[in-house]
Formats: C-alpha cells, structure tokens, sequence
C-alpha cells in the first residue's frame, strides 16, 4: 500500500470518526400522565433514521437502566414511548441505540395524575390550596424586573440542584424553600442545594429595592428517590450488586438491617423469597460535599 493509498484511508477513516451522532427532536419530554405516548424524531444529518437502524433504547439514571418502564415502538424517522406498568415518577436520560450511534434525550415523568403535590404541599405549608397555586409557575411583572424559571419538573433526592439568576444591580435577593429563607443579600444571586428527602418543594425568589418587592417568581419541584431496581437471581446463587464510583462512604442494608460498608454487596440466598437491598453512598471524592445517592434493589428469588 503506498503512501497516497494510506494518506487517502487516513482521511475516510477521520471523517468517519467525525461523524455526528444521531439526534432526536424534541430533545425532552414530559411524561405528565400514565395514559400518554410521545413520539420522537430520529434523524441523521437532519435526515430521517430507517427504522431498521433504529435497534433499541435505554433509559438510564445513573450507570442503571430502566427500560422496563417504558414500551418502545418504531418507525422511519420515529420512535414512541408509551410508559409500562412499573413506570416512576424521575428524571431519565434516554439513549435510542441506532447501527450508526446513541440518540440522547431527557425524559421525565412527574406523573401528575397519580399524586397529590399540591394538596400536600399546601397542608404542609399551612396556607390554602389555591394560594399555592397562584405562587406556583407565576411570574409577577413590575416596572424594574421580569423574572422568568424553566426548571425540570423532577429532580433527584441526594444531587445538587444549582440556579443562577443574572447579577449586578442594588437588589436584595431573597431565596426560599417551603417558606424558609435559605439564602438572601445583594449578593445571592444563586442557590446551591441537595435535597435530602423526597417530595413537593416550593421554590420562591424575590427581589427588594429600598424594602419594596419589585419582582418574584415560585415553581413547584418534584423531589424524588432513585426508581427501585429490579433483580432476579436463583437460591444458592451468589448475588453481586455494585456501588457508583466516586464515594468514599457505602452503607448497605438487608430488609432494613444494615449488613455491609463494603463497595459491593454479596450474598446467596438460601430460600426463594422478597427482599430489600439499600445502598446509601455518601462523600463524594468530588463535587457538592452533601451529595449522596440511595439505591433501592427489590430482589426477588427464585427456585
């Protein structure tokens, strides 16, 4: 093979490598209902995908995949997500596996036909229903500021959730959560927080000049736990479950025992039975020192 032949196989193969993965329009959405199907765009190069390419998906949070939670069809150009049975309220990131690369896009599930956030929140607020109601999602213009949110309506227990808002300007900066003030001053121009435990939380900033209220703006966030993980295994075969890297601490407990601070937890059972299997990991080696992720493992045994 001479030199012009490599020079020209040199340059195929880069442009190969270069080659843009597929996409996906919308690159979100909002599963707000268990009854809904969405149907996404897969293209390459702005170019409908054959559905012969199109080969799967997963629904991942995490290193774990949660594809059982949602029925996968398609065709050319698209794919529809119809959610299963044991679909979760979450936060997922999708990946569409196609012959010529991943398809990423985010999926979220707030699932509002199977909660109650607003009513419970509003009872744990002390304050009316419809009071709520009016903070949540609502801008109020004034003459000095427009403050507008677009937040993800789910968020995860133990991850840092981060908001900034533009700085400069004399303001007093006031951030709230479920009614407490958590941060304020002319220089709060964000919030950095984890949340330790799940549920509705009502996000509210407002901004003060010479003591009047000259803009505010509230959003409900749905708070919640790691969807369980599935496991099967057979009796008397040993079982391997593994933690995130990045933490220094693990804890692991056996319906409701704790049994391990090992990385990995390992275990035959003995009997074909139901069990609950929690990793708790906490100091990360890096990032937000309060982060911290709770994995629940349903274990099912068999024969």
């Amino acid at each position: 093979m001479n030199r012009m032949t490599i020079a020209a196989l040199l340059t195929v193969l880069a442009a190969l490598s270069a080659a843009a993965a597929p996409t996906v329009e919308p690159a979100s959405v909002v599963f707000d209902k268990t009854g809904m199907s969405a149907t996404l765009r897969v293209l390459d190069d702005g170019v409908p995908l054959p559905a012969g390419e199109i080969t799967g998906f997963r629904l991942m949070v995490g290193g774990s995949d949660y594809r059982h939670m949602f029925r996968m069809s398609k065709a050319d150009g698209a794919v529809t997500l119809t959610p299963s049975a044991t679909v979760e309220v979450g936060s997922y990131d999708l990946a569409i596996t196609t012959a010529r690369g991943d398809a990423w896009a985010k999926v979220y599930t707030p699932l509002g036909d199977q909660q109650t956030s607003l009513q419970n929140l509003a009872q744990r607020l002390n304050i009316p229903l419809e009071d709520l109601k009016r903070q949540i999602g609502m801008t109020r213009d004034l003459p000095q500021s427009r403050i507008e949110l677009s937040l993800p309506p789910v968020y995860y227990v133990g991850l840092t959730f981060h908001l900034e808002m533009p700085g400069g300007g004399a303001a007093r900066r006031v951030w709230k959560l479920n009614g407490e003030v958590v941060r304020e001053g002319a220089d709060a121009t964000s919030i950095t927080h984890v949340f330790k435990e799940p549920g509705p939380c009502l996000l509210e900033y407002a901004e003060y000049l010479d003591g009047r209220r000259v803009a505010e703006v509230g959003e409900l966030i749905e708070v919640v736990g790691e969807p369980p993980l599935p496991v099967n295994v057979a009796a008397r075969t040993t079982l391997t479950l593994n933690s995130p890297e990045g933490y220094a601490k693990y804890s692991w407990t056996l319906d409701g025992q704790m049994v391990s601070a090992d990385p990995a937890f390992v275990r035959a059972f003995e009997e074909p039975g139901e069990h609950t299997v929690v990793l708790l990991a906490e100091s990360p080696v890096s990032g937000q020192s309060g982060e911290f992720r709770r994995i629940v493992h349903k274990i099912t045994v068999t024969p």
